[in-house]
């Protein structure tokens, strides 16, 4: 998987300027959360979610995500995330 800077003028990104499409992981053969194995589905913890960062190479993606809930005093969640898979690619959506 070839991972670049995105020309503004390719229209991929939003008007946020994010990144808009969807990751596909083929043959999921392992998850790490916070460098400890996991096992089932990643589940959106708190109403809103960021990814600071987003690693993929050919056949691993790192993402670093905060789980953020605004209603109740509670902290924010950090979640370091690691899946190796088979095969990993991204399709971008048409904005």
């Amino acid at each position: 998987l070839d991972v670049s800077e995105v020309d503004e003028d390719e229209g991929v990104l939003t008007e946020a300027s994010n990144l808009k499409g969807q990751l596909h992981i083929a043959g999921v053969e392992k998850i790490e959360v916070n460098d400890k194995p996991f096992e089932g589905r990643i589940e959106q913890q708190y109403e809103t979610g960021r990814i600071f960062e987003f690693d993929v190479s050919t056949h691993t993606v790192h993402l670093l995500v905060e789980w953020i809930h605004y209603m109740r005093k509670v902290e924010d969640l950090f979640w370091k995330i690691s899946i190796t898979g088979k095969r990993i690619w991204w399709q971008n959506d048409l904005i």
